[in-house]
């Protein structure tokens, strides 16, 4: 259909798509005093995406004559919000629910390609088998006609690729942050035995709390699965994966390429990160995949100064031409960034934050989405705040026997050289928190404690125990003062009872001596 030049040709468009109410389109541009005969379409539409009727995606398609196409099975397409070789990514609402998820469609012309096909479905099946909170989850897959679509989970955040490419390199938490939380990913997906194949800035998405979340599994295979010979089959003569990012071993053979060819993707997207381009800036792309087998990248720190000797380490480790070089396993890359990860997720800028129509706006904080204009949510804690005082206390406690309740109380003045206070926390070159732990266990091993060596316990004896709590036939304690007074009280009444005795005797002898005469 031809473009709509008038309102009413635009308004009838929209009645045909169904993507919004006719009446309440009609009665709202009446009440701004608009002529639905003889205005102009163009400037109707830019006032219905303003006043929240109409997103930008709608009323974009609209304005080009494109009526069909806004609903796809139980959903309707308010945004594309993505794109690339397989397909578009478009975010979605439920026709009779709130919810919003994003759906990537596979073109028809795709649709007709084995390979094409086959990896779409390959996708969605990885997808599904996998549930992890730093993997975007996959909901559902369908057919509408000639359409195929996947229905993935809607993650209201920006791409790495779209962060850098906006602000620039990214600060070493932030970094630091988003390798651990990727690397976590790869460590659950590995031991499910899926490889990714397409670790790269576009494929990793973070959400409002800044958490990243690894997406876009169209080229990942399970190892050792005989399904899994699509790859084999259709794509024997390409390399799967991005020029700038793909390992040399996946160079070579995309169909072998293990865990290990993730984590080299992983180190060139870190790079990326901390450079703000990758390791390759210039050369075309035959140049580039012949340089990951033979040429060594800048190194990191050169580019950029202030990024951790520690943290460089990791990267060009994580970089290393040889696969057996490498870290072996996503969980030993863990391991060496866990001394360098801040205590919580940095948060993610306000100003990174998708900006959309009026509706969509209103739609996702329908659906429980916060509007970043309006409300600030801190990050939830991606791991307990510790302070190093508190792992000193436990392991001094861990390395002790537990006191007994006949061994000598311990003096509330410390030894010299326990400290009072809890101690200086550390920090790594860029500020982040570093655990005090080998240096307290160095310290405390070389500290007379009490703790650590108490005295010999007494020998036990046969007699009775001591009670566990006190006997209520005891009405008051037996002290020393206590047993003192008594027995001065008992030597006194003897004496008294001595004096009369004598006084008695003494009485009667006089008496009788009295008589006597």
């Amino acid at each position: 259909m031809t473009a709509p030049i008038h309102v009413a040709e635009f308004v009838r468009l929209i009645q045909q798509s169904g993507v919004a109410d006719e009446r309440a389109i009609r009665n709202h541009l009446t009440g701004l005093g608009i002529d639905l005969e003889e205005g102009d379409a163009r400037s109707v539409a830019e006032i219905l995406v303003r006043d929240g009727l109409l997103t930008q995606f709608q009323a974009d398609q609209l304005l080009q004559g494109k009526w069909r196409g806004f609903h796809v099975g139980k959903y309707r397409i308010l945004e594309r919000i993505g794109s690339g070789g397989m397909g578009q990514v478009f975010l979605c609402r439920h026709i009779q629910l709130p919810s919003l998820i994003a759906m990537k469609v596979l073109p028809p012309s795709k649709a007709s390609s084995p390979s094409a096909l086959g990896r779409f479905y390959r996708e969605a099946r990885a997808a599904a088998s996998l549930d992890h909170p730093h993997l975007v989850r996959t909901h559902d897959i369908g057919q509408d006609g000639e359409l195929h679509y996947i229905i993935m989970e809607y993650i209201h955040g920006p791409n790495l690729l779209d962060v850098v490419k906006k602000s620039g390199p990214l600060s070493i938490e932030r970094t630091v942050t988003y390798l651990y939380h990727i690397a976590d990913a790869l460590d659950y997906a590995h031991k499910k035995g899926l490889v990714h194949r397409d670790i790269k800035p576009s494929n990793i998405l973070i959400d409002r709390y800044g958490r990243a979340k690894l997406l876009d599994l169209g080229l990942a295979r399970f190892c050792h699965d005989e399904e899994d010979n699509l790859t084999v089959m259709y794509d024997d003569k390409m390399v799967l994966g991005t020029a700038d990012y793909v390992a040399p071993e996946q160079i070579a053979n995309s169909h072998h390429a293990d865990i290990r060819a993730d984590i080299y993707s992983l180190g060139a997207t870190a790079y990326y990160l901390l450079a703000g381009h990758p390791i390759f800036p210039t050369g075309t792309v035959s140049q580039k995949l012949i340089w990951h087998g033979t040429k060594e990248p800048a190194p990191i720190r050169q580019i950029r100064p202030d990024v951790p000797e520690e943290l460089a380490a990791v990267v060009m480790r994580m970089l290393a031409k040889e696969a057996r070089q490498r870290y072996q396993t996503p969980a030993e890359l863990q391991a060496a960034l866990l001394p360098l990860l801040p205590l919580d997720p940095p948060a993610l800028p306000v100003e990174e934050m998708p900006r959309y129509s009026p509706l969509v706006m209103r739609l996702l904080g329908e659906a429980g989405v916060p509007n970043p204009n309006l409300v600030r949510t801190p990050p939830p804690r991606h791991r307990g705040t510790i302070h190093p005082a508190a792992v000193k206390e436990a392991v001094a406690q861990a390395a002790c026997p537990p006191k007994l309740w006949h061994q000598a109380a311990v003096a509330t003045v410390p030894p010299p050289g326990i400290m009072t206070t809890p101690p200086p926390v550390a920090t790594t070159r860029d500020g982040t928190l570093r655990s005090n732990l080998d240096t307290d266990r160095a310290a405390l091993d070389q500290t007379p404690c009490a703790y650590r060596q108490p005295s010999p316990p007494a020998p036990r004896t046969s007699g009775p125990q001591p009670p566990t709590a006190p006997d209520s036939r005891l009405e008051t304690a037996e002290t020393p003062a206590a047993v003192s007074r008594s027995k001065t009280s008992r030597r006194w009444i003897r004496l008294l009872l001595f004096i009369l005795l004598f006084l008695s005797i003494a009485g009667g002898a006089l008496a009788a001596w009295g008589f006597c005469f």
